[in-house]
């Protein structure tokens, strides 16, 4: 479980996407750590398909001990426009 914040670097206009999870990692079950490894080493890929990968800390903004994942923002869309509008220009029906 996670919320996501739209975040601005303090002395630049640079925007990222902050990923905080709602538990300390201690808390953490063994599958729960093994999917957060798994999701970092994905965004850590370089690869144009997949958000910019920006870094990863275990202290929020507000001192809490919770996991944040932080990546490029992206402006404009959702991943879910995203497949949405890939789905709809693939079956797009011409006449």
């Amino acid at each position: 479980i996670c919320n996501v914040y739209k975040i601005q670097k303090k002395d630049s206009d640079e925007f990222f996407a902050a990923k905080f999870l709602q538990f300390d990692l201690k808390d953490m079950t063994e599958p729960q750590k093994m999917n957060l490894i798994r999701e970092i080493d994905i965004i850590k890929g370089k690869h144009p398909s997949i958000i910019e990968f920006s870094g990863f800390g275990i202290i929020d903004y507000e001192e809490e001990k919770r996991s944040v994942i932080m990546t490029k923002y992206m402006s404009n869309c959702s991943l879910i426009d995203v497949i949405e509008s890939m789905h709809h220009h693939r079956w797009m029906i011409h006449k």
